[in-house]
């Protein structure tokens, strides 16, 4: 994942949350707290290739944040 690299490479916390985890939102809403995050950003893969992750996105950010 070259965001992962990105993130490691310049000393950024980053999280990975994939829909069949499950408690995406309680696992956010600690990454975002225990590191102090206030611009957050969200990379995933296309929508061809993983046909769900635009709705877990989305809900997923609308649970933790009150969107």
């Amino acid at each position: 994942m070259k965001t992962v690299e990105f993130a490691r490479k310049h000393g950024k916390p980053w999280l990975h949350l994939h829909f069949e985890e499950g408690k995406a939102v309680d696992k956010l809403r600690s990454f975002v707290s225990d590191n102090g995050i206030e611009i957050l950003n969200v990379a995933s893969p296309r929508a061809s290739k993983e046909p769900k992750v635009g709705q877990f996105v989305i809900q997923t950010l609308d649970l933790t944040f009150g969107g």
